[in-house]
């Protein structure tokens, strides 16, 4: 409370010392009127205008800087995603050479495979109880150049779903981040039985996690296509068909946890544990640093274990 005091009065005095150049300068102005030195009084009105506007900018500038610093700190269940430093953010990788930040995720685009490189985004307690209806409209993603962007008609007669990435159900608490849910820049080809079973399963299981826990998930997903082979591509923007996907969830708090999934993209069923690896193993293979921004004893740890049976 102290500190918010403190700042409360040096913005008041940068008001105060405006307000008293303005009024020395308005006193001055009406001795000119009276017959004073005009010149030389003249020019003091100009220099103290020049202060009073000087200082009124200072002030301005202040008051955004600490709207700005709130916004920040106040974003939990609306707007970028500020909050816990961003925990869910991969470290900086060569491919992401387009990151679009969502209300309710932030994504990394390739243009080459037409879809996303990786998806990262928090769960927390408040949005698994969101109310806004799924709207089940797939569009073009209108931040992307019509040249590297994938259509709804791209997978169309290709045998493929529209698999998200970041699922329209963990976007329950926001009309826009739904919306922004079923741009197809959030898509990739996925095999219809994967998306509708243990790849929905898997995210069903992530809402239960943050529900028995009362904690927020930090999670992040996306394909895994393997280099140096020729993939088949589907539609007119010749979207990648990717060889599997990977998911990676991470708990903090009293009992911290992470855990990585590996799919193939392919008709699968198995239980969720025979999809569990390491977060090391998802790193190995994606060359994506995932939860960099964890303590390096702390992510070191977390990242070698399996830790599905502390979720």
């Amino acid at each position: 409370m102290g500190k918010k005091r403190r700042k409360r009065k040096k913005g008041s005095s940068f008001m105060k010392k405006a307000l008293l150049i303005a009024t020395t300068a308005v006193m001055v102005g009406a001795c000119i009127r009276h017959g004073s030195d005009g010149e030389k009084l003249a020019s003091q009105v100009g220099k103290m205008v020049e202060q009073a506007q000087e200082v009124v900018e200072q002030a301005r500038e202040g008051v955004n800087r600490v709207q700005q610093l709130a916004e920040q700190r106040g974003s939990t269940t609306s707007g970028k995603q500020t909050e816990n430093k961003a925990i869910e953010l991969p470290a900086k990788h060569k491919q992401d050479t387009r990151i679009l930040e969502r209300t309710g995720y932030t994504l990394s685009y390739n243009d080459e495979w037409k879809t996303p490189n990786w998806v990262a985004w928090q769960l927390t307690p408040e949005r698994v109880e969101g109310k806004v209806q799924r709207t089940d409209f797939f569009e073009a993603d209108p931040d992307l150049p019509a040249r590297v962007r994938s259509e709804h008609r791209d997978y169309s007669g290709s045998q493929y779903d529209r698999g998200h990435m970041a699922p329209a159900g963990d976007m329950k608490w926001d009309e826009r981040a739904m919306v922004e849910s079923f741009y197809m820049s959030n898509m990739c080809p996925q095999a219809p039985n994967l998306n509708k079973g243990d790849w929905r399963i898997l995210e069903e299981q992530c809402r239960r996690w943050v529900q028995r826990h009362r904690t927020t998930l930090y999670i992040a997903c996306g394909p895994i296509v393997e280099k140096g082979k020729n993939h088949r591509r589907i539609g007119r923007a010749k979207v990648t068909v990717p060889d599997g996907f990977f998911k990676v969830v991470l708990k903090l708090g009293k009992r911290p946890a992470a855990v990585g999934f590996l799919f193939p993209n392919d008709d699968c069923n198995a239980p969720l544990k025979e999809y569990a690896v390491t977060i090391d193993s998802v790193e190995a293979l994606t060359g994506i640093d995932f939860f960099p921004q964890l303590p390096d004893e702390q992510e070191n740890t977390l990242e070698a274990t399996n830790g599905i049976g502390n979720f």
